[in-house]
């Protein structure tokens, strides 16, 4: 693995305490306001169901399965061959990075994992974009269909301009633009230019994985919420929210994982529907379970590599743990 793999860890190290503190004047501004409206918030219908828990984290497994896929199609419009189980186990990783400081480096990781198993920087920069781009434009739309379905059409003429960014980034992701508008970039960059071409159908296809994601994010956090508080909210409306605060924590180059940013929207959205002490909560809660299922995600990716090594099979993945083993230990030993 280089050594910006190993540059990344040891910040993640550093930044600890950052990230330690930005959480807890979080957590503590939640816990003012609810200790000041105490006798509001015990009136509320609270609930625990434990059936209801278990099924929102059941529902992320399709999604983490589903997002592995999708990075294999999406690679594949690149000309990039990957088995699956490679996506599965970069992506896991990955996904831990973005908690890191600094908005870049979950995609350095998955650029730079990327070539160590063969795939060029070129081809795995031009993926993360095109990455954040399918995710942006399947947030909006599902947004804006669930303003639609949901009952609240009344809020859709308030986002009026984001109906703007659909047939935009509909037509963004056509080949005879987003490929030449990418090798203009790679000249800038002094980069050979990608010599790759496919239908604009396919794109379409990876873009519909997206908002299948969305979708099962929707159904996984209206679990959640429904898993401790008793809400008429409709699965098309948690699906909206979701989305859409996931892509504006996307877009928060200043929030490692959209981190409060996600949030802010989310209870922005949620209030207009249920309490604002709950949508709070809700936001915690689903902060803490989203990151819970993205750790226990790389975990398993991990030990999967793991196994492997075990039975003395070799693999592109198993180098890469092994060299990443050795050189995190390199650097606790220089420490």
């Amino acid at each position: 693995m280089t050594r910006n793999i190993l540059d990344i860890l040891t910040r993640l190290r550093s930044n600890k305490l950052f990230l330690t503190a930005f959480v807890g004047i979080v957590l503590g501004f939640v816990t003012y306001h609810m200790v000041n409206q105490w006798s509001e918030v015990v009136n509320l219908p609270w609930r625990f169901n434990g059936w209801l828990l278990l099924a929102c984290f059941l529902s992320f497994i399709p999604i983490q399965l589903i997002r592995s896929f999708s990075w294999k199609l999406l690679l594949g419009l690149l000309g990039a061959k990957v088995k699956l189980g490679q996506c599965f186990y970069i992506n896991g990783l990955s996904q831990l990075a973005r908690y890191v400081p600094g908005k870049a480096i979950g995609h350095i990781v998955f650029v730079e994992m990327l070539n160590d198993i063969g795939i060029s920087r070129k081809r795995g920069v031009v993926s993360v974009i095109l990455d954040n781009a399918f995710y942006l434009i399947s947030a909006v739309i599902l947004f804006l269909v669930s303003l639609v379905f949901s009952g609240r059409g009344e809020y859709a003429g308030r986002f009026a301009a984001l109906w703007i960014l659909v047939p935009v980034g509909l037509a963004s992701v056509h080949p005879r633009i987003l490929l030449p508008t990418a090798n203009f970039f790679l000249r800038l960059l002094k980069r050979s230019p990608l010599c790759v071409t496919y239908r604009y159908r396919s794109a379409l296809v990876v873009l519909s994985l997206y908002m299948f994601q969305g979708i099962g994010g929707g159904f996984a956090l209206w679990f959640l919420l429904r898993s401790f508080y008793e809400s008429g909210i409709s699965i098309i409306s948690i699906t909206g929210i979701f989305s859409i605060s996931f892509a504006v924590g996307l877009i928060a180059i200043f929030a490692p994982a959209g981190l409060v940013v996600r949030e802010g929207v989310m209870v922005s959205l949620l209030r207009l529907q249920i309490p604002l002490e709950v949508a709070m909560a809700f936001a915690v809660l689903s902060r803490a379970v989203i990151t819970l299922v993205e750790f226990l995600t790389g975990v398993i990716a991990w030990k999967l590599i793991g196994l492997d090594r075990k039975k003395g099979l070799t693999s592109p993945e198993g180098e890469i743990a092994d060299r990443l083993i050795r050189e995190v230990r390199e650097g606790e030993d220089l420490h």
